[in-house]
């Protein structure tokens, strides 16, 4: 099966479907910035699928529990890291997290921040329960290739049959749309062959 992987660059217009924002796009949704352009190609076609999802609702924004857990993680995480990296606390990072700034006002302050963007969202959102049932299933997967959650996501959008945004270069995945600006996924999307079957 080839990979069905799309230049987000070349088609920044959403056409009518379900999408699965990948964690890392929608923390630049949620303000988290590494300086890229490519940031804001996903930000701005996040924007349009949320408006078509509250207006004409022929897309919807797919999400779990699995991934809203995740992104407020690692958003009071990269909070902390910045609280931690200015103070420069004698036992570490981890220890900042713990000791110090989950303790202090400014993790609640920084939650409700968070939490108040984030559901300025939520009527855009479908809440999916995770296709995958059984403890068996869950961990049938290949850690050299990907990381638990984000086969959780494939999974998910496949039973949807939505697409993924990402800009995770890890998620090779045959038979999957997939929408990005990651050159990794589009150079193994062009290159990728067929081999024949032989048949005798």
């Amino acid at each position: 099966m080839p990979y069905q992987v799309t230049d987000l660059s070349k088609h920044p217009k959403p056409v009518a479907g379900n999408y699965f924002f990948d964690t890392n796009v929608l923390l630049y949704v949620m303000g988290v910035s590494s300086n890229q352009q490519y940031e804001s190609n996903y930000i701005n076609f996040f924007n349009d699928v949320f408006t078509i999802s509250i207006t004409s609702k022929s897309s919807r924004i797919l999400t779990t529990s699995l991934q809203i857990s995740e992104l407020f993680n690692r958003l009071l995480k990269l909070e902390s890291r910045k609280a931690f990296i200015k103070t420069g606390y004698s036992k570490g990072e981890y220890n900042f997290y713990k000791e110090v700034f989950r303790k202090g006002d400014d993790i609640t302050k920084t939650y409700q921040q968070f939490k108040s963007d984030f559901l300025a969202y939520r009527d855009g959102f479908d809440l999916i329960p995770c296709p995958v049932l059984t403890i068996d299933k869950i961990l049938d997967y290949s850690p050299n290739k990907t990381d638990i959650n984000d086969n959780l996501y494939v999974e998910l959008t496949k039973s949807q049959k939505a697409t993924i945004v990402t800009h995770d270069g890890d998620l090779f995945v045959e038979d999957l749309p997939i929408l990005t600006m990651n050159n990794k996924l589009i150079a193994a999307s062009r290159n990728f062959t067929v081999t024949p079957v032989k048949t005798t």
